[in-house]
């Protein structure tokens, strides 16, 4: 009898379900909630099959997070739309194998508007005339 017992090589990359991911979250969204879950999967098996998910780049104020494990963005900031509208990160889902592979997907975030800015007058103070024509 002889046994063959094949080993897994790292030969496939992480890939995304989609191409592309969109969102809309509130300006007044509360920190820790979530966004949008971002799925990645390799064809390798066990360890080289393990991904871990990560922000790569555009987010310098860290107003995200992902959990590496699930995939899920949250609002990890205060977000204020008056202050930046939108935002496009680039996320990687790295495989655990040797050497790792990876794929990088892009995530697009709208900020959407609240209601939260009182109106203003300048000059703040305003005089004025108004003339009534009495009629006898």
């Amino acid at each position: 009898m002889v046994n063959i017992n094949l080993t897994d090589v790292n030969d496939n990359a992480p890939m995304f379900s989609r191409d592309v991911y969109t969102a809309v979250v509130s300006e007044d969204a509360t920190i820790g909630e979530s966004i949008v879950k971002l799925t990645a999967e390799d064809v390798d098996s066990q360890v080289n099959g393990d991904i871990l998910y990560s922000i790569v780049s555009g987010d310098r104020e860290n107003q995200f997070f992902i959990d590496p494990l699930s995939g899920m963005v949250k609002v990890n900031k205060q977000l204020d739309r008056e202050t930046v509208s939108g935002y496009s990160l680039a996320v990687r889902a790295l495989d655990s194998g040797v050497p790792p592979m990876s794929s990088t997907v892009m995530v697009n975030i709208d900020i959407s508007d609240i209601n939260d800015s009182p109106p203003t007058f300048t000059p703040a103070n305003l005089t004025t005339v108004i003339q009534v024509l009495l009629l006898t």
